[in-house]
């Protein structure tokens, strides 16, 4: 996963940045669908990106093992606090593992984040105006 920062609406580009490599020791995953979202009291950047198993595999496997072999779906998520000039190490976001654990009692074969861009909501009782 890479990007690339423009501090003047486009006008010019940083070099490329390399976020995360699908190159791993015990094998290639592909990290994808990342989705930024800008905590706007901390002014943080969260990037969420989904890694999927070892390509050629049909189906992903209940689980969350993060080796790429297992054929799971994992989420990670990274903070930059200075804009997306640097990032902090993935951080694994651990979902229901077992189907007794979710509301419906069905399993996340498939965890995916995005792709797009996430909002942060603000509650109504922040704003009085909009207290009856």
């Amino acid at each position: 996963m890479v990007m690339r920062r423009s501090t003047d609406h486009g006008q010019t580009w940083e070099p490329m940045l390399v976020i995360d490599s699908g190159f791993q020791p015990d094998g290639s995953v592909d990290y994808g669908d990342p989705t930024p979202v800008v905590d706007s009291v901390t002014k943080a950047v969260f990037l969420l990106h989904g890694q999927m198993p070892d390509v050629g595999r049909p189906v992903s496997h209940y689980g969350q093992n993060t080796d790429s072999k297992s054929g799971h779906h994992i989420v990670w998520v990274r903070k930059s606090t200075d804009n997306g000039q640097s990032w902090s190490d993935r951080q694994q976001v651990v979902y229901p593992d077992e189907p007794h654990e979710t509301s419906d009692g069905l399993y996340w074969r498939m965890a995916k984040p995005g792709p797009g861009n996430g909002i942060q909501l603000q509650w109504q009782d922040r704003n009085p105006s909009l207290n009856g």
